[in-house]
């Protein structure tokens, strides 16, 4: 029971925090974007990105998936968030992150609700 405890505490003090990712597994879900994924969302805002986004983080889950987490000021989401999605996508392959293999996208409002969550397929090669 202690051991449980004492996850439980140091889980929800690293959300708390703020941090990007743990040394192991996936990201973790904080209501506020750690410094790393501020940046990335201000040079996504500067190649023309949605300026109502507040933080992106990419990471690998524990099967080895690409992960993609976005925050955003907007409170009800994207009423067509296959061209947000897609706009996203072609913002992270010009980045050098692996999109094409596919991955899962999340979205989380101001207040860290969950918005949207895809998973979007294996693009084909062209």
């Amino acid at each position: 029971m202690r051991r449980t405890v004492s996850a439980f505490t140091a889980a929800f003090l690293f959300v708390l925090a703020g941090c990007d990712e743990p040394p192991d597994g996936p990201p973790v879900t904080a209501s506020t974007p750690g410094t790393k994924a501020v940046r990335l969302a201000d040079l996504y805002h500067g190649s023309g990105g949605d300026d109502r986004v507040l933080g992106i983080r990419t990471g690998k889950a524990a099967d080895g998936n690409l992960v993609v987490t976005v925050w955003t000021r907007k409170k009800s989401g994207y009423p067509d968030i296959d061209a947000f999605d897609i706009h996203l996508r072609g913002y992270l392959a010009g980045r050098g992150v692996p999109v094409s293999k596919g991955y899962v996208l999340t979205v989380y409002g101001p207040d860290g609700s969950r918005l949207h969550h895809l998973e979007s397929a294996r693009q084909e090669e062209s």
